[in-house]
């Protein structure tokens, strides 16, 4: 998988995660706790983003004049 694209998926990762949590290090599980962890961690970030995105585009536009500083 190159990128979680739903909140399925993620769900479904987290679950995932959670079998393979006690995985020793530098073997396939570990490895793929490894892989599943960054999905997760950049899914995470980009779905925060897109909220507060979400979030300021009804919020009215403020304007500053430089002289007013």
């Amino acid at each position: 998988m190159k990128r979680i694209e739903t909140e399925d998926e993620h769900q479904a990762i987290l679950t995932r995660i959670n079998e393979l949590w006690d995985a020793k290090p530098n073997t396939p599980e570990g490895d793929e706790l490894d892989k599943l962890a960054d999905l997760v961690v950049e899914f995470e970030e980009d779905m925060e983003l897109i909220r507060l995105v979400e979030s300021r585009k009804d919020q009215p536009e403020t304007t500053v004049d430089i002289n007013d500083l």
